[in-house]
């Protein structure tokens, strides 16, 4: 899709294009937060779903660059500018659908939640490892590419039906019927929970950077080294994500039997401690056993992360309290 062919700089403009999300990611979390703490979570999410859901399914029909030059580069930043936004505000609702319907085990209970993000990780990177075996590198750079992305149609179809059965948690419910919902939901946490606010981004930051070091960064950097090929890094892709599922589970399970704040501290812990071994050793063994225990790390600290940025916040402003730390 890029015209450059430095390898370095193309993967470079994937990273730029990609970290461009990250821009419009809180003003989707002030925005489906504002409308899920005003109208309830279940109205704010089915929104979501769709501007994510169609905003990644539309690259997979995007033109490539020899096709129409800028326009496809341009329209790729605007998809991951929307892409962005509603990934926003998905998070924090759909992970308050649980635990305001939970009375106890929520952080075990969030791990269903939780999870899909290993899911969808493990059926990508088999979708790739499939697509790349079965096809050649030219359809692969012609077509095959697109096919995962334009699935992104099938899952919003799936996810509408699940959604639309969904009925609202009842702690909202008893906060509207009270009378207590707010005009003004984030100025209200500005104003009365920045303090919990801050602790969330800090905790939420600090296990981000494991994903995203484990999930993507070793990954570019054992390509660029030459450690590794396209292959293995979708293996190794698959082998962090199956640690980070059973690791979802049995986090949460601990976090309901000794606390959210000791499994987050220790999850966070381990993985400074390996960061900096990480990047030494260059060997395809050393990079499956740091994705593996990146997985581990990160679905350790996920569930325990749901469950507490879902308990500091009351539940008027709960779906924007949940939603901007992780943003």
């Amino acid at each position: 899709m890029f015209p450059s062919k430095n390898p370095l700089a193309a993967v470079l403009n994937v990273l730029l294009i990609f970290a461009l999300g990250f821009v419009t990611r809180p003003v989707g979390a002030l925005l489906f937060g504002h409308f899920g703490d005003r109208r309830g979570r279940r109205y704010s999410l089915l929104y979501t779903l769709l501007i994510s859901g169609i905003s990644s399914g539309l690259v997979g029909l995007l033109p490539t660059y020899q096709q129409v030059g800028s326009i496809t580069i341009v329209s790729l930043v605007i998809l991951r500018l929307l892409l962005g936004l509603g990934l926003g505000g998905e998070w924090g609702g759909a992970v308050l659908l649980t635990v305001e319907n939970s009375e106890g085990r929520r952080a075990f209970y969030t791990a269903f939640i939780q999870s899909t993000v290993g899911i969808g990780l493990l059926l990508g990177s088999l979708v790739f490892l499939g697509l790349s075996t079965t096809l050649s590198q030219a359809e692969m750079l012609s077509f095959g590419w697109r096919i995962p992305f334009l699935l992104s149609f099938l899952m919003v179809g799936i996810g509408l039906v699940i959604r639309l059965r969904v009925d609202e948690t009842a702690l909202f419910v008893r906060v509207k019927e009270r009378g207590m919902l707010l005009s003004f939901p984030s100025g209200e946490m500005f104003r009365k929970y920045w303090r919990e606010l801050l602790l969330g981004t800090v905790v939420a930051g600090a296990l981000g950077t494991v994903f995203y070091v484990g999930a993507i960064l070793l990954l570019v950097f054992y390509k660029l080294t030459g450690a590794i090929s396209s292959s293995l890094s979708f293996e190794g892709t698959a082998l962090f994500a199956i640690a980070d599922i059973v690791m979802v589970f049995a986090g949460g399970w601990l976090a309901d039997k000794v606390g959210r704040r000791p499994i987050l501290i220790l999850a966070n812990l381990l993985a400074l401690i390996t960061i900096y071994p990480a990047f030494i050793f260059r060997s395809v063994d050393s990079f499956f056993l740091m994705l593996l225990l990146f997985g581990i790390y990160h679905g350790m600290g996920y569930s325990p992360l749901a469950a507490m940025v879902s308990e500091i916040f009351p539940t008027n402003v709960r779906y924007t309290g949940a939603c901007l730390p992780v943003a």
